[in-house]
Order: C-alpha cells, then sequence, then structure tokens
C-alpha cells in the first residue's frame, strides 16, 4: 500500500515562510516626546519591521502626516 501525498500541506508550509519573511518599513522613535508635544520629523527614523506578526505600526510613508499631531502620553525612545 502506497502513503498518500497531500502536497497543499507542504505548499501552505512554504507560503507561511516565504510570508513570514516580508519586510515593512515602520517609524521608529529615536527621542522621548513628551505629552502634549507635537511629534517632530527628528524624532522619527525609519525602521524595518515583519508584517503579519500583529505588531501595531505606522508605516514610514506616513512619517509627514505624524508631524501634525500630538502625543496623548508620553511616548519613550525606541530600546536600543
Amino acid at each position: 500500500m502506497r502513503p498518500v501525498t497531500d502536497h497543499r500541506g507542504a505548499l501552505a508550509a512554504g507560503l507561511l515562510v516565504v510570508q513570514s519573511g516580508k519586510r515593512v518599513t515602520a517609524i521608529e522613535i529615536t527621542q522621548p516626546v513628551g505629552a502634549g508635544q507635537r511629534i517632530p520629523s527628528g524624532a522619527m527614523q525609519p525602521v524595518q519591521v515583519a508584517s503579519g506578526t500583529g505588531l501595531d505600526y505606522v508605516p514610514w510613508a506616513e512619517a509627514s502626516q505624524v508631524t501634525r499631531f500630538y502625543a496623548a502620553t508620553t511616548i519613550p525612545r525606541a530600546p536600543c
């Protein structure tokens, strides 16, 4: 008796490996921004993060829009 092979499982596993390698450019805060302060462009830099991980992020493409907002609470500098 020959074993039955299901190629769909292997395809799905391969797709997960490919998708886990996708990266997106997000905003990283490089210096603290106090509550009530406008978020300056100098406090941001682009950083690569894995997509599809459940991590909340703001895309780097929106950095110019972020500078129009004020921090509701203190935003700490990203850890090194």
